[in-house]
C-alpha cells in the first residue's frame, strides 16, 4: 500500500499510519456479526483488497493542509494535575489557564470526486484534551461533514498554560505548545472515477510515453512549459530511483531511456525541472 500511494509514484503524499490502518479496516472481509466486534475484530485482512484501495489516480488519500479559521477560548486558575511528567514537567499539581483551540477546515474537490471517508491523523496532530489530570496524551475532538465532492470539519483541541505550583514556584510554561502551535491533522479518502491515469502513454500535459507496454527501450516525447535543467527518473513500486538521466535545458524533445537491465514489472517516469513535475506509469514486459 505504502508503495502504490507514495510522491514517486505521483500521489500527492505518502500514506500516515493512521491511513494504512483505516483503510486496511475498511477494505477487511467481515467475519461473523456484520461489522466490527470483539471476537473477529473488523474482519479477515484482504490484502488485494487493501492495496486496490489505494491505486491511482482513482484512489486518493489526501492530507489536510492549514485550518480555514481558528478561534479560541481560556478558562483561566484551574487547579491541575500532571501526570506521566506531561510537557516535559514534574507530576504534581499546578494552576494553570486551559485554552480550548476550534479549528475549522474546508476542502472542495473536483466535480467528478467523491469524498469517501475521512479519519483524523494523531501521528501528526498537536494537542491536549480538556481532562483533569493531564496525562501528556495527543487529543481532538473530529467532526466531519461529507456531501459529495466537499468535506467540512471542524476540530477542537486544548493547550495549558502552566502558571505556578502549588508551593508558589513560578512555572509559566505552555503544554504541549501555545495555542498558534498546536496542530490538528486528518486524512479524506477520494474516489474519482473520471481520473486520467498516469499509466496511459499519451497525454494532453505534453509528456507522451511509447511503447506500453515497453521492452529494452522506452521513448519520452516532451512538450511541456518546464524551466531549468530536466531529469528523466525511472522509479520501481519500492520508490527507488532505478535509473536517472538528463534531458538538458529544452522543455521540448525526444529521449530514449534503455531498460534492458531492468526485470519485468510496473516503473513510474517522472520527468522534473525547476517548475514541474509529470509521472507516467509503464510496464516492462
Amino acid at each position: 500500500m505504502m508503495s502504490e500511494h507514495h510522491v514517486n509514484n505521483g500521489a500527492p503524499n505518502n500514506l500516515a499510519c493512521e491511513d494504512v490502518e483505516n483503510l486496511i479496516q475498511r477494505t477487511a472481509t467481515d467475519m461473523g456479526s456484520s461489522g466490527y466486534d470483539d471476537y473477529n475484530g473488523w474482519g479477515r485482512v484482504n490484502a488485494g483488497a487493501a492495496v486496490q484501495a489505494v491505486e491511482q489516480p482513482y484512489y486518493t488519500v489526501f492530507h489536510s493542509g492549514t485550518p480555514n479559521s481558528t478561534q479560541q477560548t481560556t478558562f483561566a486558575n484551574q487547579q491541575v494535575i500532571l501526570m506521566n511528567n506531561a510537557g516535559g514537567l514534574a507530576n504534581g499539581s499546578y494552576i494553570a489557564d486551559r485554552v480550548q483551540v476550534i479549528h475549522t477546515y474546508l476542502d472542495v474537490f473536483s466535480p467528478t470526486t467523491q469524498v469517501l471517508d475521512a479519519w483524523q491523523r494523531p501521528s501528526s496532530s498537536r494537542g491536549y484534551s480538556a481532562v483533569n489530570p493531564i496525562d501528556g496524551s495527543t487529543w481532538g475532538n473530529y467532526s466531519f461533514s461529507l456531501v459529495s465532492n466537499v468535506a467540512s470539519v471542524s476540530v477542537i483541541t486544548h493547550c495549558w498554560l502552566i502558571k505556578y505550583a502549588l508551593n508558589g514556584q513560578t512555572v509559566n510554561q505552555w503544554i504541549p505548545a501555545p495555542p498558534s502551535g498546536l496542530s490538528t491533522a486528518y486524512s479524506l479518502y477520494l474516489y474519482d472515477p473520471g481520473a486520467v491515469g498516469i499509466e496511459e502513454n499519451g497525454s494532453e500535459d505534453g509528456l507522451v510515453v511509447y511503447p506500453i507496454p515497453a521492452g529494452d527501450i522506452l521513448n519520452v516525447a516532451l512538450n511541456m512549459d518546464m524551466t531549468g535543467p530536466v531529469t528523466l527518473d525511472i522509479i520501481d513500486m519500492a520508490g527507488r530511483i532505478v535509473h536517472s538521466q538528463p534531458m538538458g535545458n529544452g522543455s521540448h524533445g525526444r529521449e530514449q531511456i534503455p531498460l534492458a537491465e531492468m526485470s519485468q514489472g510496473m516503473y513510474t517516469l517522472r520527468v522534473m525541472s525547476n517548475s514541474q513535475v509529470a509521472s507516467r506509469r509503464f510496464i516492462k514486459r
